[in-house]
Formats: C-alpha cells, sequence, structure tokens
C-alpha cells in the first residue's frame, strides 16, 4: 500500500503541471506572426459582415462588432473600468462568434433575420477556418514540442485541411437542419382546420420534443466545441468527423474540466488583455509626448486622440494609425483565444483519452523520398548493388 501513495502523488503532481500549461498561451499569443495573421481574420470577418448589415439593415445588431473599442484608446481609464473591459474583451471572440449562432434560432421566427444570422455563422467558420486553424497549428506545435514552425507551414497546413477545418463546424449545423426540417413537417398538423390536426400534434408532441432534445446536445457541443475542432485538426491532422467526436466527446465527458479550463483562460486572457491595452496606450502616450517636443500640445493632442480635429482630412490619417494599434491590440485576444484553444485542446485530450502532451501530428523529417517496398526487401536480401540502392 505504501508503495502506490508515491506513484499516485506523482502522477496528481504530473497532471496537476499539465493544467499549469494552460496560462503559456500568453506567450504563444504575443507572437508578430499571430497578431497578423488575427488581424487578418478580423478584417475579413467585419468585411463580410458589414456587407450582411448592408443587405438586412434591420438586423444589423446580429453581428455588431466591437468596432468601437478597436478604434479608439480612451483618454481616462479607472482601475475598475480597466479589469471590467478587459474581461469583457477577453470575453469578445467567444460572444462575437456565438451571436449569429444564438440568433439563428430566436423566436419568434423571422425569415430575413433568420437568414442574416446564418449567412453570418457560414461567413465566421470560412473565414476563421484557415486563419484560427494556422494560428491553432503553430500554437499547438510549439507548445508541444517546443520547437517553432514557420507561418508558411502553418498556412501550408490550414489550406490542405482547409475542408476538415470547415465541415467539422459545419456538420452539427447540418444535423439541426436535418432535425428542423422533421419538426417543419410535423407543425403541417397545426394547418389542418380544426381540431383534429391540433390533437394529433399533441398526442405525438414526444417526436418533437426529442428532436428538440438532440438539437439542444447539438447547438451546446458546436458553440463549446468549436474551438476545439480547429485545434482537434490543428493537433491530429485528421479529418472533420474525428476533430467533431473529439470535441464533443471533451465537451460532454468532462464539462466540469472544460468549464474550469475555460475559466482559467478566461481569467489570464484578461491579464493580457489589460497588458496588450496598455501597451497600446502607451505606445500613442509616448508619440504624442515625443512629437509634442516640435509641434503645440493641445493641436497634437486633438489630432491623435478622438477630438473634433480626428474628422478633418488631416485629422483622419492620424486617426488611422492610432486606430491600426488599437486594432492590433485588440487582436491579440484572438491570438490568445485560438492559441488557448490549442492548449486546452491537449490538456482536454489527455484528460480524457491520457494522450500525451507533446503527441501531435508531424510532417516527415527524412527529405528523402521513401523507398518502395519491392526495392527494400531485394536490399535486404542483398540482391541490388550497393551503388544502385538509391
Amino acid at each position: 500500500m505504501s508503495d502506490d501513495v508515491p506513484s499516485v502523488s506523482l502522477r496528481a503532481v504530473s497532471r496537476l503541471a499539465l493544467w499549469w500549461r494552460l496560462p503559456r498561451a500568453l506567450g504563444l499569443a504575443t507572437d508578430g506572426r499571430k497578431l497578423i495573421l488575427a488581424t487578418i481574420g478580423l478584417m475579413m470577418m467585419w468585411a463580410g459582415w458589414d456587407l450582411l448589415d448592408r443587405a438586412f439593415p434591420t438586423s444589423a445588431e446580429i453581428t455588431a462588432p466591437a468596432v468601437a473599442r478597436t478604434t479608439a484608446l480612451p483618454r481616462e481609464f479607472t482601475p475598475s473600468d480597466q479589469v471590467h473591459a478587459a474581461f469583457r474583451q477577453a470575453a469578445d471572440p467567444l460572444r462575437m462568434l456565438a451571436a449569429p449562432v444564438i440568433a439563428t434560432f430566436e423566436l419568434p421566427s423571422n425569415n430575413r433575420r433568420f437568414l442574416h444570422a446564418l449567412l453570418a455563422t457560414l461567413w465566421a467558420v470560412i473565414v476563421w477556418a484557415p486563419v484560427g486553424g494556422t494560428i491553432a497549428r503553430i500554437a499547438v506545435v510549439e507548445s508541444a514540442t517546443g520547437s517553432r514552425i514557420s507561418l508558411a507551414k502553418g498556412i501550408q497546413f490550414a489550406l490542405y485541411k482547409l475542408g476538415a477545418l470547415i465541415t467539422a463546424p459545419l456538420s452539427p449545423i447540418m444535423g439541426i437542419g436535418f432535425f428542423t426540417a422533421f419538426c417543419a413537417l410535423f407543425g403541417l398538423l397545426y394547418r389542418i382546420p380544426g381540431p383534429v390536426g391540433v390533437t394529433i400534434a399533441g398526442a405525438l408532441a414526444f417526436l418533437p420534443i426529442g428532436a428538440g432534445v438532440l438539437m439542444a446536445l447539438i447547438l451546446i457541443g458546436l458553440i463549446a466545441g468549436w474551438p476545439l475542432m480547429i485545434a482537434g485538426v490543428a493537433a491530429e491532422a485528421n479529418d472533420g468527423f474525428d476533430a467533431l467526436s473529439r470535441s464533443y466527446s471533451y465537451v460532454l465527458q468532462r464539462p466540469g474540466q472544460y468549464a474550469v479550463a475555460i475559466g482559467i483562460a478566461w481569467i489570464f486572457g484578461a491579464l493580457g488583455t489589460t497588458l496588450a491595452m496598455l501597451a497600446a496606450r502607451l505606445i500613442v502616450h509616448l508619440t504624442i509626448w515625443a512629437v509634442s517636443f516640435g509641434g503645440p500640445d493641445a493641436r497634437t493632442l486633438l489630432l491623435f486622440l478622438d477630438g473634433p480635429l480626428t474628422r478633418s482630412s488631416a485629422g483622419s490619417f492620424h486617426y488611422l494609425w492610432v486606430s491600426a494599434v488599437a486594432l492590433l491590440a485588440y487582436s491579440w485576444t484572438f491570438s490568445y483565444f485560438w492559441s488557448a484553444s490549442a492548449q486546452i485542446y491537449l490538456l482536454m485530450r489527455h484528460e480524457v483519452d491520457g494522450a500525451p502532451w507533446g503527441d501531435v501530428a508531424l510532417p516527415s523529417t527524412d527529405e528523402s523520398p521513401p523507398i518502395p517496398l519491392v526495392v527494400a526487401e531485394e536490399i535486404a536480401a542483398g540482391q541490388v548493388p550497393p551503388g544502385e540502392q538509391t
């Protein structure tokens, strides 16, 4: 019995050490390559959503991004405001990506609003499949192996696995569509005049309710597991079905541990967001401070910060560059989101499947072409001369 105690303690310490790897996402996210990719992803997503807002102006709030928080740096910020803004911004990726998904199922049903939400969801999936897949691939390889991979290899991997990165989150949507079609056919009973149709529908109401239960499980798994799907493809290099099944397995089998992991990631994300926001404000502050030695203080303040002069042609250029700094700082949140998703995936995979942290799919490092099986057998039998073995 005493021999088992050290082994149990060792396993507990080893398991705790894996949980302490979650904060490493802070360092993984603070990478210029990932920041640029996250910025590109945000701009692409907002550009598509802006077109949808113009096409569906009555439901523009569905995809209203937090542009105001990314294009202006407040001049005054109390500590309580800073903490609140940091935690809110750290949750923006999940809230922003989940908003159109949730709006798809609003009541009462509105065809134009439904179409707007569905198209916004599809566009978010299309944009973040390659962008989030590249960030997650770089993060998962760096976290698992401790070695860096080039941006080109990350993009190449994401493009090669683009089908899996897209189909993994789209498959649950198609599943919900199947059960929705069944319930819609069931709803035709309510169109039968008189009490006959309603009575039959009431007696058989357990059928659409059962479909509703399945749709609820699918939707919960989709919203909670979408980041794990992207990270799953990045780590395993498998198809979309494998990433889908793994994400649902991890979310449904270990919901408590998954929630704790998200909570830890959120806390450290708020810390990183605070540092990113402070860094952006410091950059702008030092710029204004240095420029003010040659120019008047009042004018530079009004040009660089959100004041009346920023609406002029000269001020618009200043505002553009300040907005670029703010947007880059805001992009850190999305870089962290996908980097932390990679960390959480490796942790949940170990908790559920017992897979080692460093077990990720890597391309072969052997640059020489593989020897055909027939030639290899001849070499082993000594039938091929040494000079012809290549």
